[in-house]
């Protein structure tokens, strides 16, 4: 599940995401298909879709994301998977500044 809100706590909608292999710098307006783990969006009733990416798995491990609103800054960070007791699900949630 994702969920991105503006700086006072709203939801945001038609918001997209990247999640990038291990190692990874993603560079602001550059994203190389063979740097991509996974994209994905919460344009469709807030649910996150895989954009040609089924069957994908993320280990444990530490991974370059970037999330993508227009009108908002991109916020570029890391995203630390643990393995737990809820296999396969996850919520990402972010905060984005306004341009």
């Amino acid at each position: 599940m994702l969920l991105v809100t503006d700086p006072s706590g709203h939801l945001l909608d038609k918001c997209s995401f990247a999640i990038f292999k291990p190692g990874v710098t993603p560079v602001k307006g550059e994203i190389r298909r063979e740097d991509i783990l996974m994209l994905g969006t919460d344009e469709r009733e807030r649910d996150v879709r895989n954009l040609g990416c089924e069957g994908v798995t993320i280990a444990p491990g530490t991974y370059p994301i970037k999330v993508v609103r227009e009108g908002y800054k991109t916020f570029l960070s890391t995203l630390e998977v643990k393995q737990g007791t809820k296999a396969g699900y996850a919520i990402l949630a972010f905060r984005l500044a306004a341009e």
